[in-house]
């Protein structure tokens, strides 16, 4: 048996982009500046926690600036890696492939882009902690009896699912 994870927003889904201008927009609403180095630096490749939005920015309406850059974000259009997508859904008719998709994001926000994917997979694993060894640790546990394939666009994280044994592929 082999089992791939794959990352989704920069993997399967050419989204940074998208996602900042989602957080952009959504910050002029409430009269901030927000420029990309801001979102590189808050957000992107972070666990989505608003808590260093709220320190950066202690003013914010942070519940109203989640419901807007959520409103925003489905009116943007996302580049999705129909190739990749394409061999994944290949590999996922096969018995012997397991396909996990994991992402920092939440499950709200992650349902709207699988939609459109149309991505077939065997478990979905929402505001993953990526970041965090013992996240790989949990997971690698829980897959029996399986070679370990993680692809994802964070080099940091391809070197800790590294760390427990899972094969990692960089993907930029």
């Amino acid at each position: 048996m082999i089992t791939i994870i794959s990352d989704i927003d920069g993997v399967l889904i050419d989204s940074k982009n998208s996602i900042f201008l989602a957080y952009k927009r959504a910050f002029e609403l409430q009269n901030y500046h927000f420029e990309f180095s801001d979102f590189e630096k808050l957000l992107w490749n972070q666990s989505w926690d608003f808590q260093r939005i709220i320190n950066h920015y202690p003013n914010i309406d942070s519940v109203k600036l989640r419901k807007d850059k959520q409103h925003i974000f489905k009116t943007l259009l996302l580049n999705y890696n129909s190739d990749l997508i394409t061999l994944l859904n290949s590999f996922n008719k096969l018995e012997e492939i397991n396909l996990i998709l994991i992402t920092g994001g939440s499950e709200e926000a992650t349902q709207y882009k699988l939609i459109k994917m149309n991505l077939s997979y065997n478990k979905l694993i929402c505001s993953a902690k990526k970041h965090d060894i013992s996240f790989w640790l949990e997971l690698k546990h829980s897959i029996l009896d399986s070679i370990i394939w993680l692809i994802d666009d964070d080099d940091s994280v391809c070197n800790l699912a590294k760390k427990v044994g899972i094969n990692a592929l960089y993907f930029n």
